[in-house]
């Protein structure tokens, strides 16, 4: 990878656009044989319980955030050719380490004893792998042979092309350099998240419950007339409990296996659900409760240090305040004009995003209490971080804080439009969030647990 990478730094692209093209895939070719041998290498030097560990998916993030946004952020302040350096460099570092520091107890005789089954093996694979690409592409129906002309004629290229040639930082406004930091931000972000969760699983046993309990003013907050339309997808479990439940299964894997809820329309001026209670169990033996209730009378707040909002903690903030400025609001025209005022560009907002006089808002997550038990403790989200009550103490895991959840979203999509990766809440995974919501409107209805077909797992 090393060479053929060196290699391509070397190519006049505008004369040898071809030779260009033929490096790239045998680069291509040593890059995704290195992958498996290093997967292998792994299964072999690694004990059982040492494996997909937090450290290993960390080593996995950092280096996507050297290799991918460290190569865009270096080649935008120093040159394109420097950045293939950068990345020669990164490689021989990891080759140093594993040639040097990682002992494989399999080599030697066990190593030569298998020499003989890899060329037998590797034969009997292949076979059966054009066997099966001669069944799926002449014994298939005529819906492949389409496909295959589709792709090979100019529409066809012109199409996919615009698939993967979004440019998303010029659409969002975003320099190269910007999307660079964005994503060695999240990548090494989520490594120490990775850690983290390790650290705490190794401390604390498996997870057990989920307790997430949200009481705010939603419902009566400006809103538009489909926020407050059913048939719109208005009120607190359409247009809140994807978030929360989310949240829930990201967390708990993401296998939500019953659901038993009841959701609540508790007033005829407002005719939405501003209210459910929830409790799910998932595959592998976590539950969870999930409460909302938007009737702004206790707010949550209160036991989250008050951060989702901007008064000054910790003075008491009016009571009931959405509902007076609702009545003193008087019309529908009113309240419509109030909610845009409060949306990105109005005149209710800076341009940090936060209303006049307040701080910027903090994360959406920390608007309730949401506590983790384990076998040997609980963990629950404070400002700065993760409060762990151990056994024997009790301490907190300080969180960096930024990027906050909408860099993370930008960051995805781009990663997911431009590098081609996967989203970890792809459309599956909405699928899988929309079920446990149709879940607390049927399981309300007919006061049934409500067993579910279309979940998925957490991505990691």
């Amino acid at each position: 990878m090393i060479v053929t990478l060196f290699g391509i730094a070397q190519i006049d692209y505008a004369n040898n656009f071809g030779l260009l093209i033929a490096m790239a895939i045998v680069h291509n070719v040593f890059a995704s044989t290195c992958d498996v041998a290093i997967d292998s290498r792994a299964v072999n030097t690694l004990k059982e319980d040492e494996r997909g560990t937090g450290f290993m998916f960390a080593g996995a993030y950092l280096g996507q955030g050297l290799g991918g946004g460290g190569a865009v952020f270096v080649a935008g302040r120093y040159g394109f050719d420097i950045s293939f350096l950068y990345v020669c460099v990164l490689l021989l570092g990891v080759l140093a380490f594993v040639v040097f520091c990682v002992k494989d107890p399999t080599a030697g005789d066990i190593v030569i004893a298998k020499t003989n089954r890899v060329w037998r093996d590797l034969k009997t694979k292949l076979g059966k792998f054009f066997g099966d690409l001669y069944i799926g592409f002449f014994k298939s129906g005529r819906a492949t042979k389409v496909g295959v002309i589709f792709a090979l004629l100019p529409f066809g290229a012109m199409a996919l092309g615009n698939a993967v040639a979004t440019t998303l930082q010029v659409d969002i406004g975003m320099t190269n350099n910007a999307i660079a930091e964005l994503n060695i931000y999240s990548t090494l972000i989520s490594g120490a998240g990775c850690v983290i969760g390790g650290w705490i699983a190794d401390k604390l046993g498996k997870l057990r419950m989920l307790n997430y309990w949200y009481f705010n003013d939603w419902l009566y907050s400006p809103r538009t007339a489909e926020e407050l339309t059913p048939e719109l997808g208005g009120g607190v479990p359409w247009r809140q409990g994807p978030h929360q439940f989310d949240i829930l299964r990201t967390i708990a894997g993401g296998l939500v296996r019953t659901v038993r809820a009841t959701t609540g329309v508790w007033d005829e001026t407002r005719p939405v659900a501003g209210c459910y209670s929830s409790f799910l169990e998932f595959e592998n033996g976590v539950v969870a409760t999930a409460v909302y209730s938007g009737y702004d009378h206790f707010s949550s707040r209160e036991l989250t240090y008050r951060v989702d909002e901007g008064d000054a903690w910790p003075d008491p903030p009016v009571h009931a305040k959405a509902r007076t400025a609702l009545r003193e609001a008087g019309s529908k025209e009113a309240e419509t004009a109030m909610k845009r005022d409060r949306r990105f560009g109005g005149s209710g907002r800076d341009p940090a995003g936060a209303a006049p006089g307040q701080r910027r808002p903090t994360p959406w997550i920390l608007g309730g209490p949401l506590v983790a038990s384990f076998d040997k403790g609980d963990v629950r989200l404070t400002p700065n971080g993760l409060m762990v009550y151990g056994e024997e103490e009790k301490r907190e895991i300080p969180l960096p804080n930024l990027p906050d959840g909408r860099d993370g979203i930008i960051d995805e999509v781009y990663q997911a439009v431009v590098n081609g990766r996967r989203p970890s809440n792809d459309g599956h995974w909405g699928k899988a969030t929309l079920e446990v919501v149709l879940a607390l409107f049927q399981s309300g209805k007919e006061r049934r647990e409500i067993q579910m077909s279309h979940q998925v797992p957490t991505q990691d």
